[in-house]
């Protein structure tokens, strides 16, 4: 996971929102089209959860706090990301992020600094959080999914796959040892979207392993 700051709201959500009786259900679907749009394009085109790359109407709009327990959060700009497909159709021990989550509330939150802060990348691609609550959300090797199911083995295999591809990618640009500035453009370039303003895949781990070989007192 990475931390998502919002963007500005579409004008057509907050158009449809001031109007009676507005629900989610009756959201129009041009409404939804730029909806899509503008949460793809405040998460790097990354999902709010996996980080695996999202596009187009393979999209899924997700409710942080569940419409079932909080309804009047449903149009709310502040309470939405946009998700991956989940693995939606397969067995629940193999869905994922929100289509795993359902309607269920959960305390792990991207737009928390701090959840996000908490969060450890194994050289297996297994993702842990120091919070036994958050870690209750993430769920367990091989052990209880959890809410989200992101210890799911396609996205560990996926999460090492991208760091060994980042540290290949390191040794063609330079051999030896990597020096702190060099390791910084690296951090800047991984944090920053490219021309198209997508984000590179699974980049929380290519972050988390760049800034442990930086060491604190080098940390941005």
């Amino acid at each position: 996971m990475r931390l998502v700051r919002k963007g500005n709201e579409p004008k057509e959500l907050l158009a449809y929102r001031l109007l009676p009786h507005a629900s989610y259900e009756g959201l129009p679907s041009e409404t939804k089209v730029e909806l899509r749009s503008a949460l793809v394009r405040d998460q790097g085109a990354l999902c709010c959860y996996c980080m695996q790359r999202i596009t187009g109407f393979d999209v899924r709009i997700e409710h942080l706090r569940s419409q079932s327990n909080h309804p009047e959060l449903q149009l709310s700009w502040n309470n939405l990301l946009a998700a991956c497909h989940g693995s939606e159709g397969r067995s629940p021990d193999e869905q994922h992020c929100d289509v795993r989550k359902g309607d269920r509330d959960i305390t792990l939150s991207p737009f928390e600094a701090k959840h996000i802060a908490s969060l450890r990348y194994a050289a297996s691609g297994e993702i842990r959080s120091s919070d036994p609550a958050l870690q209750r959300d993430i769920g367990e090797t091989g052990k209880d999914k959890g809410a989200l199911n992101l210890n799911h083995p396609t996205l560990r295999r996926n999460r090492k796959e991208a760091v060994e591809a980042l540290i290949d990618a390191l040794h063609r640009k330079k051999s030896g040892a990597f020096s702190p500035s060099f390791l910084r453009a690296e951090l800047t370039r991984c944090t920053q979207p490219d021309a198209k303003g997508q984000l590179t895949p699974f980049v929380g781990a290519l972050v988390y392993w760049l800034e442990k070989r930086l060491g604190p007192a080098h940390r941005t």
